[in-house]
């Protein structure tokens, strides 16, 4: 008779009353944060930890949030502010548009000019954002007097 160790469809250290025990944390990707193992979300950045944090409907919103809050206030990539003027750029580009094919009413072009202004809100944030981060990442040269 084989023991456990000759068995090779039996792991190391017996089998069937081993069972894999869930991790006591999990550190979430984005800002190493310490998180409880049943965690949807981080709890210092919001960052999503699971795939249902992604996939479930009333959770998605908290993922477009996050986001949101790293395009604005994060350190964003060159390529999510393309993105994000992607995105709201025919928002930006509505009132030119509704007005050069004749739009008169002036109901439905304040409606419209509020609709364009708050669309450009948000990539004017992000494009900023990515200046001032990007300028608080380039060290300054230190200025020795000659």
């Amino acid at each position: 008779m084989l023991s456990g160790h000759d068995d090779p469809h039996t792991p190391p250290g017996g089998g069937e009353n081993d069972e894999l025990s869930p991790p006591a944390s999990i550190l979430c990707p984005h800002c190493a944060a310490t998180n409880a193992p049943a965690a949807d979300f981080c709890v210092r950045c919001g960052a999503p930890l699971s795939v249902i944090a992604s996939t479930d409907p009333l959770r998605a919103s908290l993922l477009v949030g996050f986001l949101y809050r790293e395009a604005v206030h994060g350190r964003p990539k060159r390529i999510v502010v393309l993105g994000v003027w992607l995105i709201f750029l025919p928002g930006v580009a509505s009132l030119p548009i509704a007005w050069g094919n004749g739009l008169t009413d002036p109901n439905l072009l304040a409606k419209q000019a509020v609709w364009s202004l708050l669309s450009a809100v948000i990539p004017v944030l992000a494009t900023l954002n990515y200046v001032r981060k990007r300028r608080e990442a380039v060290p300054l040269e230190d200025e020795t007097p000659a």
